[in-house]
């Protein structure tokens, strides 16, 4: 650290061109926000005074709302003005004091590595100076990064803090991904929306894949359950961001024929996908009431032998009686259907819909279809030892233990960095 401020402070005697340095000052002022009345008539004399104005904190407290006439927007626009022209200008002395080299050699760092602040803060610069349009397919990009070095920390089982860089290069994962299916939906032109949307959706695809693969590569020593956890739950998120992103295809195609049938295979993948959760779950559910009766058959077994002579005499009773009333029983003791059931009937709407060209309407099936799936999925297993379980899956009993560890944590100190962001 103390080498790299050393060459920092070296740098420090690096003096860029004069030439440059007026051409520079011109193309920033040009940005300004120019208003006709007073800025136009004083531009020419004024234009230096203006821009140290610009880049001091009396100007945005106190002379440009006095300048620019006291105008509530025009507040608003000198605060947004002079947040872009901060971060134009720090991007411009990092490139003069030898930035760029710094830039280029941090982007092979990790989490934990020195210049992996540098890293995270390029990107910072890269999608605030971008266009509102570009922003998604950056966040995207951005997402993609957080699992490679993801994929690079579960490879190094020597890292004393792996469990807490993966944890964190989830949570950044899953915010960018986010992040990046909420830009897209405020594109307005159809065209553009519809070009990122492909883009979230195929990337999207591969980061199902790589979270898996990731996953499987965790060393044992730091795959405890809340980890896990995490990493069903980003799965979770990113798959969504891809049903999401697959719907807003489905809604902006066009009459290209290619396109269609492109879009149309991708949907049937999904039917096709959620059919085989959908089985899996059925035959689980099965397994898990042949197991419940055979449990309740053996503890069940010895008092049906005591009273056997009884229950024959009930059983002749019984057969009567049943006889009669058979019929009209059938219809009044048939059982709700269960979540599984609801969506394999759902799945065969969405194929029909899909037979019959309606793409929009068989999205919108799969869609609550895999929202189903995933609560099913998600559901917590019964407790061997009965007690009962809350929302969140944790005992009653254990009420006092969180409680009290919830009023340690408040003890904690909480650094802000890490809600901006987590992977640091």
């Amino acid at each position: 650290m103390n080498n790299l401020i050393s060459k920092l402070n070296t740098l420090k005697s690096i003096k860029p061109e004069e030439s440059w340095v007026v051409e520079t000052r011109k193309r920033v002022l040009s940005e300004a926000p120019v208003l006709d009345w007073k800025v136009t008539e004083m531009r020419n004399k004024q234009e230096n005074r203006v821009a140290d104005r610009f880049l001091s904190k009396r100007c945005r407290d106190e002379a440009l709302p006095r300048f620019y006439g006291g105008d509530v927007i025009n507040r608003v626009y000198a605060a947004l003005f002079s947040k872009r022209l901060a971060v134009s200008m720090f991007a411009l002395v990092f490139v003069v004091s030898g930035g760029a080299f710094t830039v280029e050699a941090s982007k092979s760092s990790l989490p934990g590595d020195s210049l992996y602040i540098v890293k995270i803060a390029s990107e910072d610069v890269t999608l605030a100076v971008a266009p509102k349009e570009k922003r998604p397919e950056i966040e995207i990009g951005h997402a993609g990064k957080r699992l490679e070095e993801l994929s690079e920390i579960s490879k190094k089982s020597s890292d004393s803090d792996q469990s807490k860089k993966t944890e964190r290069l989830l949570a950044s994962f899953e915010k960018k991904v986010n992040n990046a299916q909420n830009g897209l939906t405020e594109i307005e032109d159809n065209s553009a929306k519809a070009r990122i949307a492909r883009v979230i959706n195929t990337q999207t695809e591969k980061y199902t894949e790589v979270l898996a693969e990731t996953k499987e590569n965790l060393p044992d020593v730091v795959k405890d359950e809340v980890l896990l956890e995490k990493f069903a739950s980003v799965a979770e998120s990113n798959e969504k961001v891809n049903f999401q992103s697959l719907a807003i295809m489905v809604e902006t195609i066009d009459e290209n024929e290619e396109e269609k049938e492109e879009i149309t295979a991708k949907v049937k993948e999904k039917i096709d996908k959620l059919e085989e959760k959908i089985i899996i779950n059925s035959e689980n559910e099965d397994d898990a009431k042949m197991k419940d009766n055979e449990e309740v058959e053996s503890d069940n077994k010895n008092d049906n032998t005591e009273k056997a002579d009884n229950t024959e005499e009930l059983t002749d009773i019984t057969d009567e009686s049943n006889d009669d009333t058979e019929e009209d029983s059938e219809d009044l003791t048939s059982e709700p259907k269960t979540a599984t059931e609801k969506a394999k009937e759902d799945i065969e709407k969405a194929k029909i819909s899909l037979e019959s060209d309606n793409l929009s309407e068989a999205m919108k099936t799969i869609t609550n279809v895999n929202i189903t799936v995933n609560l099913k999925d998600s559901e917590p297993e019964p407790d061997p030892a009965g007690n009962e379980q809350t929302e969140d899956g944790s005992h009653g009993d254990e009420g006092d233990e969180v409680e009290s560890a919830s009023d340690e944590g408040e003890d904690l100190e909480i650094n802000s960095a890490d809600e901006t962001h987590p992977e640091l």
